[in-house]
């Protein structure tokens, strides 16, 4: 059984106004980290790659919901699998 853990207070599975999946974000767009939907395997790895709650992604490249993102001085390469869990709000 696959829990879901959303590192968020209001932590719920809907996307609140204002915010949207990374792999629906366009090269060159800056957005914060607001929730990961996803297991305490996930979490930890984005972790470690330094993508945290709150942390700022700039989209370097995206193809279909693959992304590339930079968030803390990494360049990191996502799939869309990872992508569809990550919710973002848009700052540019």
């Amino acid at each position: 059984m696959s829990q879901s853990y959303l590192s968020r207070p209001d932590a719920s599975l809907q996307i609140a106004a204002g915010q949207h999946l990374l792999c629906d974000c366009r090269p060159g767009q800056t957005c914060r980290l607001v929730g990961i939907d996803g297991n305490r395997a996930l979490i930890n790895r984005l972790m470690g790659q330094g993508v945290r709650i709150g942390s700022e992604i700039r989209v370097l490249q995206q193809r279909g919901q693959d992304v590339v993102i930079t968030s803390t001085g990494n360049r990191i390469a996502l799939g869309g699998a990872i992508a569809r869990h990550l919710q973002v709000e848009s700052l540019t």
